[in-house]
């Protein structure tokens, strides 16, 4: 059941490469992950010890996973400028505060991070960061702008399931996005909802 696996690990520690060792002996183990909302410094991703740990994936051939919110994202624009080597998957749409109707400067950082072309993004995690009343319609034009700057070629569904059924049922996030996408073409469905995670973190035979 389980074609893949992002695991999480500490990679601002000193040693960071025990554990990426150790991970990296898993097949299953594709990318890495380390979350930034939660920590208390917003410029965590731009710190020297975090961005050589992020350099030292490709030694492992492993991607990068950025949970960063909207205010962290400055941080996670000169993160990526520093490692060019490594493939980057941006999290939960780069967490826009969209109860509070805040479009920028989310917009522009995620355009900025979209001119990157070994950044992708996943289109999930914006219900829990919609007013708690939400409707598709609140949700359309962040997505409509992660399409319009990334493409479909970049763009990753995910569930976020089961931390989006604090809002949403699963069906009702899934509705609200296809209806924002209801003009994309079979192909750039397919895309989003399956091809490029199968690209991204090199699955295969899924």
């Amino acid at each position: 059941m389980i074609g893949a696996i992002v695991a999480a690990a500490p990679l601002e520690k000193p040693n960071v490469e025990v554990i990426l060792e150790q991970l990296a002996a898993f097949d299953l183990v594709v990318g890495i992950r380390r979350m930034a909302w939660h920590h208390t410094d917003n410029q965590f991703y731009a710190t020297p010890e975090l961005m050589n740990g992020v350099k030292l994936l490709a030694k492992y051939n492993l991607s990068f996973d950025l949970c960063a919110k909207h205010d962290q994202l400055p941080a996670a624009v000169e993160l990526v400028k520093k490692t060019p080597e490594i493939q980057h998957a941006v999290n939960h749409c780069g967490g826009p505060n969209i109860k509070d109707g805040v479009f920028e400067p989310w917009a522009t950082n995620m355009r900025e991070l979209a001119t990157f072309e070994n950044v992708y993004c996943k289109v999930s995690g914006i219900v829990t960061t919609a007013s708690e009343n939400w409707t598709a319609e609140e949700l359309r034009p962040y997505i409509h702008h992660l399409v319009e700057i990334f493409g479909f070629e970049r763009l990753m569904f995910g569930s976020d399931w089961p931390v989006c059924t604090l809002a949403a049922k699963y069906r009702e996030w899934l509705e609200a996005l296809l209806s924002a996408i209801d003009d994309a073409s079979d192909a750039e469905k397919n895309r989003l909802f399956y091809q490029n995670a199968l690209d991204f973190y090199k699955i295969k035979n899924a």
